[in-house]
């Protein structure tokens, strides 16, 4: 479970000091808290990049359903979940 609720009110950066790289257009992540690796799908790939500035959980939901055309409360419910594991990791901070 995330340390703090992220909602789609929550606005949400990844921390500075997150390790990651760009390997033949896929982004792989260290996650040295907790000794994981992580390697993400093109949506994955494309959050990540989202979360290099201040945003707003909503705002990053309705770019996807709109670019995807896809169930808003199905994107929302996965990237919530995304987001949870990236601040389990200790990569996000979420105000």
């Amino acid at each position: 479970m995330s340390a703090s609720a992220i909602t789609t009110t929550s606005i949400v950066q990844l921390r500075k000091d997150a390790l990651a790289a760009e390997v033949d257009g896929d982004v792989i992540v260290l996650g040295v808290k907790r000794g994981k690796i992580f390697g993400f799908n093109e949506v994955g790939n494309r959050l990540w990049s989202k979360l290099t500035e201040p945003v707003a959980v909503s705002d990053l939901c309705d770019a996807l359903a709109q670019q995807y055309q896809a169930d808003l409360a199905v994107i929302r419910q996965d990237v919530i979940r995304f987001l949870e594991d990236l601040e389990e990791s200790g990569f996000l901070a979420v105000r």
